[in-house]
Order: structure tokens, then C-alpha cells, then sequence
């Protein structure tokens, strides 16, 4: 009886430690997890995001192999790879399987995750023609976490990764940070291309600031006073459109279109052409900014109609 109650007491022992041991390998995962992202968003670019992105899972989440992919056209298509091989041996890898075509479609495990959601430990003897064979054969995987990358509410991208050690299975724990750090990394990339979108506008609207300067600059330059009468001229000047004209060009001014011109004026969008053509030959003016720029050097700032 003494020996029952020993061989209970060192199970329950034993228990205990398997749960702490688990514990701590959760929380000291998911904190690993956690600076792998924080370090992922100190890269900035879209690009160098995807590109380290295997990498600090593998190192974060002690993978022995992570692949990162993108889906477009019902296909995966493998962008990074982290392994344990050299840096040409992982690049051979990657240029191998970029070079097949991975449909995500049924049967495979990835169509349900992309599609519902749902992340998934994939056992290949279990799962069969359901695993994704190409990347199977590749890596000799028994089992692997595949997650997805969310991005404004869809799917594009994959995550798998498997254990570090040799014929260790993935388990749901190994799943639950994949999940976590492709989370994370959904978000990680969201911002970046936020980023990068807002500094390709800022490079446009600083393009265009400097274009409309310098053209402002030359318009200046054309609007002498000759062109149009003298300096002692300037009530004639002033009187060179007609009132229906000025109507015309003050809207002209506030970035109309001929169309919307026509609607708050009531006429016929001809009407309105031929109006316009009136006022560019008055202001002997080539384009609709020339006119816009000589009239506000003639009549001031633009009005109401």
C-alpha cells in the first residue's frame, strides 16, 4: 500500500513538472514571439519585412524550418525560407519550390486555413493527399503548423513551420505561436505599406510642388504686361471678358470641369466649350492653368460665380 501511494505521489510529481515545464515554454515562447515582431517593425520596408520574416520566427519560436508565402491566382508562392542549411542551399530551396506551381485548392489542409481561417498541425501519414505534397517531399516533413496572413480582411499569405528536433511532432503549442506571429506579422506588414504608401505620396506631392512652382515661375514670366494692354491700361484690361465670361473663368479657376460648369450655370456643355475658347484667345492663354494664372494677375484671387 505504501508503495501504491509512493508511485502515486511521484506520478502526480512528475505531472506537475510536465505542466510547469509547459508553462514556462509557453510564456517564454510567447514572449520570444513578441520581440521577433517588435524586431520585425524596426525594418520599415514591406520587402525587408518579408525577407527576415522566416528567419525571427524560426529564431524566436525554435523551428527547425519556417516558409513564409504569399497566395495569388489560387496559387502559394514561397517568398522566404528559413532553415538550417547555408545561405546558397537556402536560396536553392527557394528558387526550387517558386519554380512549382502550388495550386491551394482542394484537398489540401492550406485551401481550408486560407480560406476559413483556421490554423492547423498537419500530420502527413494521418492527413495523406490532404498534406501539400510539394512541400512534403521537400523538406521530409512528418508534421508541420501551417497559419495564414491576414491582410484588410483576406487571406495573402501562409506561414508553416516544424519542430527543431528530428522526428519531433508539432503540437498545439507550436501552432499557438505560429498563429500569434502570423497575427503579428499581418499587422507588422499592414503598417509598413501604410508607410510606404503615405512616403510615395509625399515624393508625389513634393513632384508636384516643385513642377507648379517652376511653371508659376514661367507663367510670371509670360504675363507681361503687353501681352494684354499696358500698365496704364489696367481698367481695359480688367474689361477684356464679359460678364458670362468671368462667370465662365472664376469657376475655372476653382478646378471645375466643363461638364460641372455647365450644370451650375445652367447651359449646354457647348455653350460652356465655346466660352472657354473665347477666354483662352482674350487672355491669349495656351492652357486652362495659363488663364487661371493670368487671371488672377488681372481680377485677383477667384470669387463666386
Amino acid at each position: 500500500m505504501d508503495d501504491l501511494r509512493q508511485i502515486l505521489a511521484e506520478l502526480q510529481q512528475l505531472e506537475r513538472e510536465l505542466v510547469e515545464q509547459r508553462y514556462l515554454r509557453r510564456s517564454d515562447g510567447i514572449e520570444q514571439v513578441r520581440e521577433g515582431l517588435r524586431r520585425l517593425g524596426e525594418i520599415g520596408s514591406p520587402a525587408g519585412i518579408i525577407s527576415r520574416s522566416a528567419a525571427e520566427l524560426a529564431t524566436s519560436g525554435n523551428f527547425a524550418l519556417v516558409l513564409v508565402s504569399r497566395i495569388a491566382h489560387g496559387r502559394i508562392y514561397p517568398q522566404a525560407l528559413w532553415s538550417p542549411d547555408d545561405d546558397v542551399r537556402r536560396e536553392e530551396l527557394l528558387a526550387m519550390l517558386a519554380a512549382r506551381t502550388i495550386r491551394l485548392s482542394y484537398p489540401l489542409i492550406e485551401a481550408e486555413v486560407a480560406e476559413h481561417h483556421r490554423p492547423a498541425v498537419v500530420s502527413v501519414t494521418e492527413s495523406g493527399p490532404r498534406a501539400c505534397r510539394e512541400l512534403v517531399e521537400a523538406f521530409a516533413w512528418r508534421t508541420y503548423a501551417v497559419g495564414h496572413l491576414m491582410l484588410e480582411g483576406r487571406t495573402i499569405g501562409l506561414i508553416h513551420a516544424s519542430c527543431p528536433q528530428h522526428g519531433e511532432d508539432v503540437d498545439e503549442l507550436d501552432l499557438e505561436l505560429v498563429t500569434l506571429y502570423a497575427d503579428g506579422l499581418g499587422h507588422v506588414f499592414e503598417r509598413a505599406v501604410l508607410r510606404e504608401y503615405l512616403r510615395h505620396q509625399r515624393r508625389v506631392l513634393e513632384s508636384a510642388g516643385h513642377w507648379i512652382s517652376a511653371n508659376m515661375t514661367e507663367l510670371s514670366a509670360l504675363m507681361a504686361p503687353a501681352k494684354i494692354g499696358t500698365a496704364s491700361d489696367g481698367d481695359r484690361e480688367r474689361d477684356v471678358l464679359t460678364p458670362r465670361e468671368l462667370q465662365v473663368m472664376r469657376l475655372i479657376a476653382q478646378g471645375r470641369s466643363n461638364r460641372d460648369i455647365a450644370g451650375l450655370l445652367v447651359v449646354a456643355e457647348g455653350t460652356v466649350k465655346y466660352h472657354v475658347k473665347n477666354i483662352l484667345r482674350k487672355l491669349d492663354a495656351r492652357s486652362r492653368t495659363e488663364a487661371i494664372s493670368r487671371y488672377v494677375h488681372l481680377y485677383g484671387a477667384p470669387g463666386r460665380p
